[in-house]
């Protein structure tokens, strides 16, 4: 079957607010955001929020140049982040915020901890060894915080400047995309990040997705809902997944039963933001295909 990655873009964003949350390292942010922006461009006011760390030393990656990921030298991003570096003219963000990286994972990493410590045996005999490393959880713990704080960005950018934001984007600074953005409606959530192998289970990359803030929220609130599923000591309740996936052509529907009984028992971030898109019964969830690629920076 072929696939048209423009077979929603008929939708108008004309006269619409649209906000853009950048949640990670900057690695190759020189590279990306020139790209990113043309991307988002549309007739519409798009307004960008940078959540970002202070400590930007460990982007490198060595030994990867095999992998189908993208990897580009980049100049940008100082080892040590700073304000004066996102207030380059070059690129305008409404607000942003730099946040401490080792005291955020020096918490996380005792979460991390105590967490696994906990879980009950028999989810820890079913899961694959990976999801019983607190590496797995201090990483998806972070990543939801960075994105917490960027949607506080967001919700404070709209008490001040008095309007509503139509569409939350959540992307990542170090992606670009091979085709046009798709645009949702009201009622779905758009991302390239649902997938399915041979095994025909789906995948959320925690790259991109968009939607209305009603509909994205509970994913964009997702660092609290992980602590309030932690206190539970329940990795996680089981519960249908049940997605729609819109082709060019029509829909397919996916339903699997999910929960803290197999495999993959401890809520690492894409198992969890799936979790939480699951939670949406009345949104649907849209795969657009637009086909997202990581560029990360190596050294030179």
């Amino acid at each position: 079957m072929l696939f048209s990655p423009n077979f929603n873009s008929h939708r108008s964003t004309d006269g619409l607010n649209i906000a853009v949350i950048l949640a990670g390292q900057v690695r190759t942010m020189d590279y990306c955001l020139p790209k990113l922006r043309d991307s988002f461009d549309g007739p519409h006011t798009t307004s960008y929020f940078m959540s970002t760390w202070d400590n930007n030393e460990h982007s490198a990656h060595h030994g990867l140049t095999n992998s189908s990921t993208i990897y580009k030298p980049s100049s940008a991003g100082p080892a040590q982040m700073n304000a004066r570096f996102l207030q380059d003219e070059k690129f305008q963000f409404a607000d942003f915020t730099i946040e401490d990286f080792d005291a955020l994972t020096a918490k996380h990493q005792k979460v991390a901890e105590e967490t696994i410590s906990i879980i009950p045996q028999d989810q820890k005999d079913k899961a694959h060894k990976n999801e019983l490393e607190s590496k797995a959880l201090v990483i998806a713990l972070n990543q939801l915080y960075l994105l917490k704080k960027g949607y506080e960005l967001v919700r404070k950018f709209e008490k001040t400047n008095g309007l509503n934001f139509d569409i939350i984007v959540r992307a990542r600074p170090d992606i670009i995309f091979k085709n046009r953005i798709v645009w949702p409606n009201s009622g779905e959530i758009v991302t390239d990040s649902l997938r399915f192998s041979r095994r025909r289970k789906h995948f959320l990359f925690d790259g991109y997705f968009a939607g209305a803030p009603s509909d994205v929220a509970p994913v964009l609130n997702g660092y609290d809902a992980y602590f309030k599923q932690l206190e539970c000591k329940v990795f996680f309740s089981p519960y249908i997944s049940k997605l729609k996936i819109r082709w060019p052509f029509g829909h397919t529907s996916h339903r699997r039963l999910m929960g803290s009984n197999g495999r993959h028992s401890v809520l690492r971030s894409e198992r969890f933001c799936r979790y939480l898109l699951a939670q949406q019964k009345d949104c649907v969830k849209i795969d657009t295909r637009v086909g997202v690629k990581i560029v990360r920076h190596y050294s030179v």
